[in-house]
C-alpha cells in the first residue's frame, strides 16, 4: 500500500503527516526535530520502562490462538449480558493483507472503537482470509454495522465479510477515544521521537497521525491508534508518567512540562 505524506485532510483541517508503511518508520524530511540527547533520553526510558509496566496489567498477546483469540485475556472473555446489549463483533472473510488503516477507514458514522484486533489468515488451518474482533464503547456501532451487513453495503475491496455478534459489555461514557492529541515543544512532539517513545512502553498499531499545527517551536498532533484499549490508553499513561518522572536535565524537564494531552474525536463515530 502506498505511503501518504503532506496531504491535506478536510475532516481534521490538518496535514496527514504520517501513514505507517508496513512496520518501517519513515522519518520526516527537512530539519531534524529530535532532542539533542535523544540517545540518552531513549536509554533512560528503556531502563525505566519495567518500573512503568509494574503498574500495568493484561499485556496484549503478540499472537492470537488461531482465529478464536486468547480466552485467558480478560478482553476476550464473554460478558454476562443480554444479547441485545452486545458491543462487539466478529468480522470474518476480510482481505488477507488488510491492515488497521484500511479496516478503520471503512467504519464511519458508527461509534468509538474500544478495541480492534486483526487476525491474519491461517491457510494451514483452513482459514484463507483475515478476521477481526471489533469492540465499540457502546451498542450503536454494532447496530450500524449489522444493518450495513444486512443491506450488503459493508465491503472491504470486493469482499463482503460475515458479521456476527460477540458478547461484550458497554464501556462508561467519557472523552476517552483511540485518538490522542499531543501538543507541546517540537523537540518532543514530533513523529520520530514519539514513535520511538511509544515503542518503549507499549505494543500498538497506528491508523494515521495528523499534524494540526507546527512552527519552529510548537506542534500539535493527533495520533490515531488502532485501539483505545491498551494502545491510546497506555500511550496517554506513558506520557503522563514521563511528564512526572523523567528528568535528565532542567531543560528536558521544562520541555516535558509544556506537553499537553487531550482526547480527539474518533472518525469511526462520525
Amino acid at each position: 500500500m502506498e505511503s501518504i505524506a503532506n496531504c491535506s485532510d478536510p475532516t481534521h483541517g490538518g496535514r496527514l503527516q504520517y501513514f505507517p508503511p508496513a512496520e518501517e518508520l519513515k522519518r520526516p524530511r527537512g530539519r531534524s526535530s529530535l532532542p539533542p540527547h535523544i540517545g540518552e533520553v531513549l536509554e533512560n526510558h528503556r531502563q525505566l520502562h519495567m518500573q512503568y509496566h509494574q503498574n500495568m496489567r493484561d499485556l496484549p498477546e503478540s499472537h492470537a490462538r488461531n482465529h478464536s483469540g486468547n480466552l485467558e485475556n480478560e478482553d476476550n472473555k464473554p460478558a454476562e449480558i443480554d444479547h441485545e446489549h452486545n458491543c462487539a463483533l466478529w468480522i470474518a472473510g476480510l482481505p488477507s493483507d488488510i491492515d488497521h488503516h484500511e479496516f478503520l477507514s471503512r467504519i464511519r458514522s458508527a461509534g468509538k472503537v474500544y478495541r480492534l484486533v486483526i487476525y491474519p489468515p491461517k491457510p494451514s488451518k483452513g482459514l484463507p482470509y483475515a478476521a477481526a474482533r471489533l469492540r465499540f464503547f457502546d451498542r450503536r456501532g454494532v447496530n450500524v454495522l449489522l444493518s450495513q451487513a444486512r443491506q450488503h453495503t459493508l465491503t472491504f475491496r470486493d469482499l463482503e465479510p460475515q458479521v456476527n455478534q460477540i458478547t461484550s459489555a458497554a464501556r462508561p461514557d467519557g472523552p476517552e477515544s483511540r485518538v490522542l492529541i499531543v501538543e507541546g515543544p517540537v523537540q518532543i512532539v514530533n513523529i520520530d521521537f514519539l514513535h520511538r517513545f511509544f515503542e518503549q512502553h507499549l505494543q500498538f498499531d497506528l491508523d494515521v497521525v495528523y499534524t494540526e499545527f507546527e512552527d519552529d517551536w510548537h506542534c500539535r498532533q493527533q495520533w490515531h491508534f488502532g485501539s483505545y484499549r491498551q494502545q491510546a490508553e497506555r500511550a496517554h499513561q506513558a506520557l503522563v508518567w514521563a511528564k512526572d518522572l523523567v528528568r535528565l536535565s532542567e531543560e528536558e524537564g521544562r520541555l516535558w512540562q509544556q506537553v499537553q494531552l487531550s482526547w480527539g474525536t474518533d472518525p469511526c463515530a462520525n
